[in-house]
């Protein structure tokens, strides 16, 4: 086991291990690269307030193993082209995001153990589309804190926890695809682009709005797919354009949230629901069981 005291930088073509015991500190970056591969199974530690765990300029691709710990007031940081995270352990941001790609890429805190946390931003995602698969805890503690923003769009698939004060998921300009099994919480637990674009969330899981919110569609057609097993905590808000709520066929549940803005309600083959809240929608298409408790219209056509 060793230890090292100040940046690692690589150059090449070269990969670097960094292996279970063995540490890198740093008082700014602990590795520097371009787009080389790196895997770290021990600890590195970049400055709390100005540092970098690990910062490459061109993409590149980073394996933290379920030993390792990435640490600095940013974790990860990818820039120059798309990169790729895979983490089993700890990565966190002290100050700002914990895992980071400048240009895009690939995301996977991979298994129930995986950490990804930081005050601001668990995982922030700019200058192209991003995949990100979460099956551990992605977090952001601060007030203003969101889990995962992804500026321009991409696809977040959910079997663990994101969760941050303010909002938990964030598309801001991009169209954003969501299929969630585990569960996602914010003040507003989803918020989609302002912009008029085309989003959509499976839902299998909770959606927690603390704040009043489950989910804010924004612009655009967006689409709600709902199957057994979802729950919403708060209102769930298409927003403006034409938005769906579809109970996939042979799903069942109840759900006890409000939901407005949507003018179309679809319930597939076989589809079993019991909604709790005033609903109203333009269209309704009724190839199921829907069952009400509270009040529910139609402004426009009902199709059983």
């Amino acid at each position: 086991h060793s230890s090292i005291s100040g940046t690692v930088t690589l150059s090449g073509a070269g990969v670097l291990n960094n292996l279970s015991g063995a540490q890198i500190s740093s008082a700014t970056i602990g590795v520097v690269g371009t787009n080389q591969t790196f895997s770290n199974a021990g600890a590195i530690f970049g400055n709390d307030v100005t540092g970098t765990g690990v910062s490459f300029s061109n993409g590149g691709s980073i394996y933290n193993a379920a030993t390792g710990t990435i640490k600095g007031r940013v974790g990860v940081s990818l820039a120059g082209a798309a990169g790729t995270i895979t983490n089993l352990g700890t990565i966190h941001g002290a100050g700002s995001f914990a895992a980071g790609l400048a240009q895009g890429g690939y995301i996977h805190n991979q298994g129930t153990s995986s950490k990804i946390s930081s005050g601001a931003l668990g995982v922030y995602v700019k200058g192209a589309t991003a995949a990100i698969i979460n099956e551990g805890t992605i977090s952001a503690s601060a007030s203003y804190g969101i889990g995962v923003q992804l500026e321009l769009g991409g696809s977040i698939n959910n079997s663990g926890l994101i969760s941050g004060l303010s909002k938990g998921v964030y598309f801001a300009f991009g169209a954003g695809t969501i299929n969630n099994s585990g569960t996602i919480s914010g003040s507003v637990g989803v918020l989609g682009s302002y912009l008029v674009i085309d989003d959509t969330i499976v839902n299998s899981g909770a959606i927690v709005g603390n704040g009043g919110t489950a989910v804010s569609f924004g612009g655009g057609n967006d689409l709600l797919q709902i199957d057994t097993g979802a729950s919403f905590t708060g209102i769930v808000d298409g927003g403006t354009g034409t938005d769906t709520l579809e109970f996939l066929a042979s799903s069942n549940g109840s759900l006890t949230n409000t939901f407005t803005n949507f003018e179309i309600a679809k319930l597939d083959s076989a589809a079993n629901w019991t909604l709790g809240g005033d609903n109203s929608f333009v269209t309704i298409n009724n190839a199921g069981t829907l069952t009400t408790a509270g009040a529910l219209s139609d402004t426009g056509t009902s199709i059983n």
